[in-house]
């Protein structure tokens, strides 16, 4: 909560039992098949599609420790999604799974150094609200960066840099078919340091405070790049042995350059289910800094050894290339149930409020407004120590202010596993 933005161990948490043991070496391999019916997949209220996706997927978890002190890791997933009923949205890539991360971890007397590198190859659209109507679109995202760590016993303080590279790798596909080809204004790069400390003033209390600076440039769009700082104070309070509360608060800066007129690109919906990456030419912004702010408040609970679980509120201030700058209110709700040693239940709820800023000439272009719900139920049952299926079903219903982008979307699915 309190650390600098860095990705997790890879392989943190490989199992004893492993695929291959060679000395402190150890891989773990599992392989899925997973079958998913989608209700919406151009996500879109005019003329929806529906369709049967199997995606086969092969999970990879490496652990090293080179020495007591050191420590090599890698996860990842890769995967292949194949369209049964419309084939002419199969892709010819492989993706990585969102938390595909590689790090080295050294320890140097009480000082900690981390040097990761996080990536992801993706085409699905479901996460980004302003992406109604596009069934996919093929995105590479890689963060590689560093972080050292400086444990003070009652308190730690952490430096770090991250180099953030967001690039489209093929055409985005709507659903009728159509394609474009050319997005390459949606491209750009982050330069990124940050620096926190957290403080333990009791033993149920930490305090903490963190900022961090970040510079923020397109690769065809030169005059939507801007910088971006935050900073505020962060508390961690053990209220019982079992329940934890989290919060944090600050403020939220965006610095900007006057600039002239420039033509941009925006993946829109048609009236009649296409969509079409258009040319619009986009007024010079005035320059100056804008300033914004974020919350967030999370309280965990343990109920007891089989049933856990969460519940968050937020206000976030961002930019991102397909909304351009919004403010977004969430709230969401998460719980896990063990049944035994074979069987877990996960519950998933959430709730977003996306508000775009107009004005702020911050990333490539604006969007509509956009309230999102959602929630997700699984699960799984464990056959044998490496043997498990799984059932799972999510929904998504959005509301905008553009009639195309309101759409609701129901996913349902059955996943076996085998771990080697």
């Amino acid at each position: 909560m309190f650390a600098i933005c860095t990705s997790e161990s890879a392989g943190e948490e490989v199992q004893n039992s492993s695929t291959l043991k060679i000395g402190r070496f150890t891989l773990n391999l599992e392989g899925s098949l997973n079958m998913e019916f989608n209700s919406n997949i151009n996500a879109t209220s005019i003329d929806p599609i529906e369709d049967i996706v199997l995606t086969p997927e092969l999970g990879i978890a490496v652990a090293w420790p080179i020495s007591n002190s050191n420590k090599l890791s890698f996860r990842s997933t890769i995967g292949y999604s194949k369209y049964l009923n419309n084939p002419q949205f199969d892709r010819p890539s492989l993706t990585l799974s969102p938390d595909s991360a590689l790090s080295f971890r050294l320890h140097v007397g009480e000082v900690l150094i981390e040097f990761h590198d996080s990536f992801a190859l993706t085409s699905d659209t479901s996460t980004e609200a302003a992406l109604s109507g596009v069934v996919s679109l093929p995105r590479f995202e890689n963060t590689i960066g560093f972080a050292i760590i400086f444990d003070l016993n009652q308190a730690v303080v952490s430096l770090g840099y991250d180099h953030y590279n967001f690039l489209v790798v093929g055409s985005a596909a709507s659903g009728d078919g159509t394609e474009s080809k050319d997005l390459s204004s949606l491209n750009y790069r982050t330069e990124r340091v940050s620096a926190s400390a957290v403080l333990s003033v009791g033993p149920a209390v930490r305090l903490g405070v963190q900022a961090s600076a970040a510079d923020t440039r397109y690769q065809d769009a030169v005059t939507n790049n801007y910088a971006t700082f935050s900073v505020g104070p962060s508390i961690q309070y053990q209220l019982t042995r079992f329940t934890e509360l989290q919060a944090t608060f600050g403020l939220v800066g965006y610095s900007t350059k006057a600039g002239e007129s420039l033509s941009v690109t925006q993946i829109t919906a048609q009236p009649d289910g296409s969509f079409a990456a258009q040319t619009v030419n986009v007024p010079g912004r005035e320059g100056g800094v804008d300033l914004g702010s974020y919350a967030s408040l999370a309280i965990g609970n343990r109920l007891n050894r089989y049933y856990t679980q969460s519940i968050s509120i937020g206000h976030e201030d961002r930019s991102d290339p397909f909304s351009g700058r919004t403010q977004t209110n969430s709230a969401s709700y998460a719980s896990n149930w063990a049944l035994g040693r074979r069987i877990s239940l996960g519950l998933n709820l959430f709730v977003q409020d996306i508000k775009s800023v107009e004005g702020g000439g911050v990333g490539v272009a604006g969007a509509s407004d956009y309230r999102r719900f959602g929630g997700a139920i699984t699960a799984v049952y464990a056959i044998s120590d490496r043997f498990n299926v799984g059932l799972s079903f999510s929904f998504i219903k959005q509301e905008s202010d553009t009639p195309s982008a309101a759409y609701d979307q129901n996913r349902a699915s059955v996943r076996v596993g085998y771990r080697f």
